[in-house]
């Protein structure tokens, strides 16, 4: 089985999730960067865009990707090819990035990694780290000082400082039979952030993170990333080729039919407003309509792909376990 953003840390659960009735308040444990030091700086590469990939996000017209060995690739708008960033104080996987302009945006990954960058990309600093720590899957920042990550086992964390230090929130009901892993934080512009995660479930707050609903889907298989579209309409899509889609905030699901029983791993909006969703086995789906229906595109040679991000309007640029993929489609 292949795990998207962490290859391979750990097997699925596939049980139903149950929906019951609301979170309790959120319980906070403090953690501070006091054990946080400088680790060994990832090396520059000479093929350091055929490492694996795990997580891309456009930092203005920059692309910045993010993977194995601390590896962070940079490509400017006019240049195909991806070049290192200047400095990574980690050689640890990195497994997601997020920015919230231009120049300011947060990275983690294994041991509890957080890094951050204040110019693009180009240089990163060290946050948190910890040899115990969980795996850090996904991070969402709102504005420059208030964030989330989260990981395996329900690991979720909120930081108010930009990161210099982080409250663990406890969103895990007493009920619960089993600490989810949390894949992707995402969120749309009526303020309510979601996550993606395991056992079919998706979280969801309306309240800034105080509180967080687990919501049933209906699946039993792990959903590792969404999107919410302009019009409101949230996507989440995971194991199996499975694609949900909600119109109502998250509050109800349904399962889009699509001829497809590969894994899918990331999904975006294009600036055309098409909704793209990539995964193994070369896996392709486009939808025209909202996400009501999609269309297979495989990819002619059938690689497995861990994240997409738009090049240019209408076209974007793969990434996988053999790093950056030289083919876009149109």
């Amino acid at each position: 089985m292949f795990y998207p953003r962490t290859i391979l840390p750990c097997l699925f659960l596939v049980a139903l999730a149950v929906k019951a009735g609301p979170l309790p308040a959120a319980e906070v444990t403090e953690w501070t960067n006091e054990t946080v030091a400088e680790g060994l700086a990832a090396t520059k590469q000479p093929m350091a865009s055929k490492a694996t990939v795990l997580g891309v996000v456009s930092a203005g017209d920059r692309l910045v990707a993010v993977g194995d060995h601390g590896v962070i690739l940079l490509s400017d708008p006019g240049d195909e090819a991806f070049r290192q960033a200047q400095h990574v104080p980690t050689r640890m996987t990195l497994t997601a990035v997020f920015f919230i302009d231009d120049q300011r945006g947060w990275a983690v990954g294994h041991q509890g990694v957080v890094l951050t960058t204040g110019d693009g990309g180009e240089n990163w600093s060290l946050l948190r780290s910890g040899i115990t720590e969980e795996p850090l899957l996904t991070v969402w920042f709102e504005n420059s000082q208030r964030g989330f990550v989260g990981g395996r086992f329900a690991t979720l964390l909120e930081t108010t400082d930009g990161g210099k230090t982080w409250a663990k929130r406890n969103i895990v009901r007493e009920d619960d039979e089993v600490e989810r892993n949390l894949f992707h934080i995402f969120s749309g512009a009526d303020g309510r952030i979601y996550i993606a995660a395991e056992k079919g479930t998706v979280y969801v707050t309306e309240n800034d993170g105080a509180q967080w609903e687990p919501v049933d889907t209906g699946y039993s298989g792990s959903f590792w990333a969404g999107v919410v579209l302009t019009d409101g309409t949230v996507i989440v899509v995971g194991m199996r080729g499975s694609i949900y889609r909600s119109t109502d905030q998250g509050a109800t699901w349904e399962r889009v039919a699509v001829d497809l029983k590969a894994s899918l791993t990331d999904v975006i909006q294009l600036q055309n407003a098409n909704v793209l969703a990539v995964g193994m086995d070369g896996a392709i789906v486009e939808s025209a309509d909202n996400g009501k229906s999609f269309t297979l595109k495989e990819h002619p040679e059938r690689l497995s792909f861990t994240a997409v991000a738009e090049r240019t309007k209408g076209n974007f640029q793969l990434f996988g376990k053999s790093g950056v993929v030289g083919w876009k489609y149109r």
